[in-house]
């Protein structure tokens, strides 16, 4: 790769378990951020600050050229100024030497490791980083009876450590020292793990003390632990009562000594599960070694026999996606449990688990006591934009969705329904066809919905067999239910009022529940004509839209002129954008041929007067001719500019000579340059590739509009497939 190029490498983090008797290599659980620096010719070349937590922790970083060593650090946000590390900012010698400070006497957990890019020939390798814990763990084992420790102290505990592993253990220069007290809520009287934690140190000073009592009389034990402390080490603290002497001791161990020989049990069988004993449930099978068991996806609760000479106690692993727990039993019947798991939801792949057991009388944990338990995928094949919750099988889309959603593919034998509590049926549910076991789950609209007040609405997918009508497997969906007014005329669904403020939010538009003309009985023409100028100019202001911003532009005064408060020339013309670039979910901005259908294109029609028949642009089944009925208002201020008489208009056609729905046009003119707004010369947005557009000035004409002209914008309803 030449100096100039740019590779993508591949990293993944091996996290390292606390180094300690019968651990294995941990997977980097409670890991919460990753970051990393790239160092070459000594210098920091590379900050990578947003890598992105996977679930095989794989990282893609760039880097211009295969050199150099890179550090990643895992949970280091408090320890690092991390907005001001910059390239070229630190040298590598004064990175290593970086160091973490202790808070209320408690050490931060992190993590980190480094690997060298010299030997790389190209980026396309995945690199292994191995990642140590910055800290070294101390664990209290117990070992007698009617012990019990009230307090440990470790004394003269380095309060700095540094961040990377030194090439022997060693303290910052200017480390300083406390104690470091853990008080317990209730007396120890069992083996505790993570009683205390430390940083990395060279400490001579360092010593334990433990307040213990027995018998009802009070000992405190002291030793001096280990001049040196290693990261990501375990080491024990065994309070132990001698048999013959009853002698209290503390002893003090380091679990990862190399040369040391871990020491297992003489196993003189392996452990088995017994199928003979238990009838497993359906869809629960076993291998022919009987180590490794198959459960199906569907929920379960049932017993398990453990074949073993010893009786077995199982480790708790909360990772794992079950719970095992113990069945209390006779001696003669030891190593029964009892599994549960829930239902694996559709979409989520097969999983594998080591069920791990300690036998009595050991304190180790062996690879050799576990067994395999593989958990098979849900059947049901998911398509679209369902995805279902592996803990509370729900598909939240927390926004407006309608028409399809997705679809379920059943296995044979099974049918999916959709049931509703309380709440309207705004999903139906619709097999593709007799032969295909695959449904579509489509999402409805209500026109004028009273309740469309941006609520949340649920509907649960129910799973039948439909042999016996067993109701196997439930999934939620849910959505927020937001509408706003709408009338229909000439086959399409009109907003009633124009986009306001953030015509992509339902936060900033009238919503049906909203709706002032319906709430005073009056259509929108009248409201316009009857309400106060106050209401008035919260329909008429901040309705004006330029480019593709989407934020509507407020008419302000200024130097007796009526002006759009941040015009300004766009780069884009607004009527070029998608027709859904503007709009909030499940509506859009209508096509210029749903504007042909009910407006004249010879400036006849116009908004200043009462008049009809006009012949439209381009009639729809039939419907060639509409009607406008006007209004205007004298009594309007911005700020303290009155305005000259502002016209609004209805637009209607007739059946049978009676009058239908209509649609009422009204805001503030364009504005197309720096002299201010136009009145009552209005440019009305449409969606049209070839940028043409409908302008009033002093009627309405079809023509090319720049991208200059300030409009209003009146979404339409998307197309829907299922009203309900």
């Amino acid at each position: 790769m030449s100096q100039g190029d740019t590779s993508l490498l591949k990293v993944r983090g091996v996290f390292s378990d606390f180094a300690s008797a019968g651990s294995a290599a941990g997977a980097g659980e409670g890991v919460s951020e990753m970051k990393a620096c790239l160092f070459q010719n000594g210098l920091l070349t590379k900050v990578y600050k947003d890598l992105k937590t996977t679930d095989n922790l794989e990282y893609s970083l760039g880097v211009n050229r295969l050199s150099g060593t890179l550090y990643m650090l895992a949970d280091t946000e408090q320890l690092i100024d991390w907005n001001n590390l910059q390239p070229q900012s630190v040298t590598e010698e004064e990175w290593l030497q970086m160091t973490a400070s202790s808070e209320n006497g408690q050490p931060h957990p992190f993590w980190t490791g480094k690997v060298s890019l010299d030997s790389l020939t190209s980026g396309k390798q995945t690199l292994s980083v191995n990642m140590k814990r910055g800290v070294a763990r101390f664990d209290l084992l117990v070992r007698g009876t009617a012990i019990s420790v009230h307090r440990l102290t470790l004394k003269n505990v380095r309060q700095q450590g540094y961040l990377f592993e030194q090439n022997a253990v060693s303290s910052p220069e200017d480390v300083t020292s406390d104690d470091r007290v853990c008080e317990f809520a209730a007396p120890l009287q069992k083996d505790s793990v993570g009683v205390a934690y430390v940083y990395e140190q060279k400490n001579p000073e360092l010593m334990v003390s433990v307040d213990v009592s027995i018998a009802g009389r009070s000992y405190t034990l002291e030793e001096y632990l280990m001049e040196d402390v290693k990261r990501n080490t375990v080491y024990t603290l065994t309070v132990r009562k001698e048999l013959l002497t009853e002698e209290l001791r503390l002893e003090i161990e380091e679990w990862n000594k190399e040369g040391d020989i871990a020491l297992t049990p003489d196993l003189n069988s392996a452990i088995h599960f017994d199928v003979e004993s238990l009838v497993l449930p359906e869809g629960v099978s076993v291998n022919g070694g009987r180590d490794v068991m198959t459960l199906p996806a569907s929920a379960l609760d049932f017993e398990l026999q453990i074949d073993c000479d010893n009786e077995l106690e199982w480790i708790n692993d909360p990772s794992l996606p079950f719970v095992v727990e113990p069945v209390e039993t006779t001696w003669q019947d030891a190593n029964r449990f009892r599994l549960r798991k829930p239902l694996l939801p559709p979409g989520y792949p097969e999983e594998e688990a080591l069920v791990r057991f300690r036998r009595k009388g050991l304190q180790g944990v062996y690879d050799e006591d576990s067994l395999k338990i593989v958990l098979l995928a849900n059947p049901i094949q998911l398509e679209g934009e369902l995805v279902f919750g592996k803990d509370d099988y729900l598909c939240d889309f927390a926004r407006y969705v309608d028409n399809e959603l997705g679809r379920m593919t059943l296995p044979e034998g099974y049918e999916l329904l959709a049931r509703f509590q309380n709440e309207d049926a705004w999903i139906k549910v619709e097999q593709v066809s007799a032969r295909s076991n695959t449904y579509r789950v489509v999402g409805g609209w209500r026109p004028n919905d009273p309740k469309a007040d941006g609520r949340e609405q649920m509907a649960t997918l129910v799973v039948r067999r439909i042999s016996d009508g067993n109701e196997t497997e439930s999934y939620q969906i849910k959505r927020r239910n937001y509408g706003l007014p709408v009338t229909k005329m000439n086959g399409v669904w009109w907003c009633k009022y124009n986009a306001i403020g953030n015509s992509r939010s339902f936060d900033d538009q009238i919503l049906v529940p909203q709706d002032p003309a319906a709430k005073a009985g009056k259509t929108v023409l009248e409201y316009l004509n009857t309400c106060t100028p106050d209401e008035y100019m919260r329909l008429w202001n901040r309705s004006a839209y330029i480019g593709d911003t989407g934020i509507g532009m407020e008419a302000v005064a200024e130097g007796g002129t009526v002006k759009l408060s941040g015009w300004k020339n766009p780069s884009v013309n607004m009527g070029q954008l998608d027709a859904k670039a503007l709009a909030p979910d499940g509506y859009e901005m209508p096509a210029i041929e749903y504007y042909d259908r009910i407006f004249n294109g010879g400036w006849g029609m116009r908004f200043d007067r009462t008049d009809g028949y006009y012949t439209v642009q381009s009639p729809w089944e039939g419907r060639a001719h509409v009607y406008t009925l006007s209004g205007s208002r004298t009594d309007l201020f911005v700020g303290d500019v009155q305005l000259p008489e502002l016209f609004h208009a209805e637009v209607y056609n007739k059946t049978n000579g009676v009058k239908d729905e209509c649609v009422t046009f009204y805001g503030p003119g364009a504005q197309w340059g720096s002299g201010g707004v136009n009145h009552n010369k209005i440019v009305i947005a449409c969606y049209s590739p070839e940028n043409n557009g409908w302008f009033h000035a002093p009627g309405l004409r079809r023509q090319s509009i720049g991208k200059e002209n300030s409009r209003i914008i009146r979404f339409i309803k998307s197309p829907v497939e299922y009203i309900y």
